[in-house]
């Protein structure tokens, strides 16, 4: 098993579920605050306020409470009261209050044996509540629970002519993740309930009308909400081919970025398309247009400008017929087929240009390629890249069949003007015989070193940079044997990573707030009563893939164990990349994260990793039990810590 290691900075995310509910059981109560007593039923419990008692020791029931977003719910209010032979409720036993994670503890003086019901209260949300048996023999009760909203919006949706009303008008609100909608009666009122307090939006829509939102700053208090709609804007699309032929299926995709507005539609046999409920003041509509026999749009590159004069407008697109590209990818000594080789067209690394990953044959297929000379560049782990040209025509296959050669390592180091290393520096491979198509690269440790794996034999550029400091471009010649060393200017004090410090085992596992591909939210303090592995990894990291086996045996094993969970957070440079691995890799179960948004790029710093792949197995107590495991090593740690 090699030992290598990416070098990368990471990220983190997590969410909880707990699921070990107590539910309250019939039988006789036995009070002891003080003393234990049995079978007495009738007697009262001494008050926890009273000077002579001690401080409580026992806990007797424990949890947390989560908002609809998987944060944690501070000021709730806990109350654990006895409950009666007939279902109802009796006197307090104790309470608490949810700290800012949303944790709480009700404890006693001493334990007792009850039936119970467990109160969940805040101001503007539902009171939740739930039965549980409180037995000293047994761990306290833990309550995992999302509290919802209990507010109620009401409004009017009226015509900006006369103030008349808008019945039939679809009203949504969107706060936070809750979604909800209703539909406006014959005077225009709506009624929205069960809404939790925050911000809000409330988009409108209703026929013959342009779609309306209005922003609602604290829902909580939102006084009296009056929609006004406007007359639609009516936008038809006509897309032919370079022959002047209508092309249907096209995928049309208009972004009217003044409203945030996003519309969706597919072209006819005619070629057409319509959008209609676009807002009376749309200038300018942002167009993606995509079809795999056509050269699709690199991202919103093309545009509408509306005439002012009329709110009925045509509008003609041309796209160009594509060709195709296929081949196969084998290994230059064996002349076997490569499988997960990743096949790019165009001229950067970085753009969205057609691409493809080779088959279990070696076999790819591209479609939607542009006409011309085109540049194919080839990646795998383990090899060293090939690119090659092909003449593309349009409506037709052109055939290109790679061998790739085994890789070879590029060391250096990068240091500051000042000769103390640069930790946390991204080295990346730029140019390339004259393309920017090689898209490999590393971060440097904490001596500053760097190993930059399955590069080519002859030479190319790297781009050095950190945070705040200009970028320094350096040439790797043919010579490996040589350690590359690139200076830069040290930043402002105290940006990058230069402190950043693994967490080590024994450490505290940082509070993360993560969101997955599918749209998950994870916390890693609502995962407590768990055993979470944590895997910092990158499809671009040959020992992050190395590793994928075990893991995935490891999720195998125990995916379907309350106590235990696994995630994954990607340094991936493109979403793209990961979800298509993700996709031809389907062992690969457990959520992934990836990007700044969903938190991946502040878990780096959390977690104090500079290096990948970078794996955290925490405990149950939130404590870290194992840091930078690799092959057997996980599977042991996981095993010791799970009872069979």
């Amino acid at each position: 098993m090699s030992q290598q290691r990416c070098q990368v900075v990471v990220s983190r995310s997590a969410r909880a579920s707990h699921s070990r509910f107590g539910f309250g059981l019939p039988g006789l109560i036995a009070l002891g605050l003080t003393a234990a007593v049995s079978g007495a039923q009738d007697q009262t419990p001494e008050s926890t306020d009273a000077a002579d008692v001690s401080p409580p020791s026992a806990v007797i029931v424990e949890g947390q409470i989560t908002d609809s977003m998987g944060a944690g719910q501070s000021d709730v209010s806990v109350t654990v009261i006895f409950k009666g032979d007939d279902g109802s409720r009796g006197e307090t036993i104790a309470t608490a209050t949810t700290d800012e994670f949303g944790d709480f503890k009700v404890t006693l003086p001493r334990p007792i044996t009850a039936d119970a019901f467990v109160i969940l209260a805040k101001p503007h949300y539902a009171e939740l509540v739930h039965e549980v048996r409180l037995d000293p023999s047994e761990p306290p009760p833990f309550i995992g629970e999302m509290l919802t909203g209990n507010l109620k919006l009401s409004g009017r949706v009226e015509s900006h002519l006369g103030n008349k009303p808008v019945a039939d008008a679809r009203v949504s609100l969107e706060a936070s993740y809750e979604h909800q909608s209703a539909t406006t009666d014959k005077q225009g009122v709506f009624t929205l309930t069960g809404i939790a307090p925050g911000r809000g939006a409330l988009p409108v829509e209703a026929a013959g009308f342009g779609r309306e939102q209005v922003s609602i700053p604290q829902l909580e208090e939102p006084g009296a909400v009056v929609v006004v709609l406007k007359p639609e804007r009516v936008v038809r699309l006509l897309t032919l081919d370079d022959l002047g032929q209508p092309v249907s299926g096209v995928t049309v995709e208009c972004l009217d970025q003044s409203r945030n507005d996003f519309r969706t539609t597919v072209t006819d046999e005619n070629g057409s398309a319509v959008l209609r409920g676009l807002h009376f003041d749309t200038a300018r509509l942002l167009v993606r247009l995509t079809h795999e026999q056509y050269v699709s749009s690199r991202g919103f590159d093309r545009k509408i400008d509306t005439p002012p004069d009329k709110i009925d407008s045509t509008h003609e697109f041309v796209m160009i017929r594509a060709g195709r590209l296929e081949g196969s990818v084998t290994d230059a000594s064996t002349n076997q087929p490569l499988y997960g080789a990743r096949v790019m067209t165009g001229t950067g690394s970085s753009d969205d240009s057609p691409r493809e990953w080779t088959s279990d044959q070696g076999y790819f297929e591209i479609a939607g390629v542009t006409p011309g000379e085109v540049v194919v560049t080839v990646h795998l782990s383990g090899y060293a890249p090939e690119l090659k040209t092909a003449n593309v025509r349009a409506g037709h296959k052109t055939r290109v069949d790679i061998a790739l050669k085994p890789p070879t390592v590029v060391k250096g180091v990068v240091k500051f003007d000042d000769g103390k290393p640069a930790v946390g520096a991204e080295v990346v491979a730029t140019r390339w015989r004259n393309f920017e198509t090689l898209g490999i690269r590393a971060m440097t440790d904490r001596e500053g070193r760097f190993a930059i794996e399955n590069a080519p034999a002859d030479s190319f550029d790297v781009t050095a940079f950190l945070s705040r400091s200009k970028p320094v471009v350096a040439t790797v010649g043919e010579n490996r044997t040589e350690t590359l060393e690139i200076e830069l200017m040290r930043p402002p004090e105290g940006d990058g990573l230069a402190g950043a410090v693994a967490l080590a085992v024994g450490a505290a596992a940082p509070e993360l707030t993560l969101t997955s591909l599918d749209g998950q939210t994870f916390t890693l303090r609502s995962l407590r009563g768990k055993i979470v592995v944590v895997d910092f990894w990158a499809t671009w990291c040959a020992p992050c893939v190395e590793e994928m086996p075990m893991l995935a045996a490891v999720f195998e094993k125990y995916k379907g164990r309350k106590d235990f969970a696994m995630l994954g957070v990607s340094r991936d440079f493109e979403e793209s990349d990961l979800r298509i691995f993700l996709d031809r890799r389907k062992e690969i179960a457990w959520p992934q994260v990836f990007g700044e948004k969903a938190g991946a790029d502040s878990a780096a710093e959390k977690f104090g990793v500079v290096m990948l792949p970078a794996l955290f197995v925490i405990d149950t107590d939130g404590k870290i039990v194992g840091s930078g495991l690799r092959g057997d090593q996980i599977a042991e740690v996981v095993q010791r810590l799970l009872p069979q």
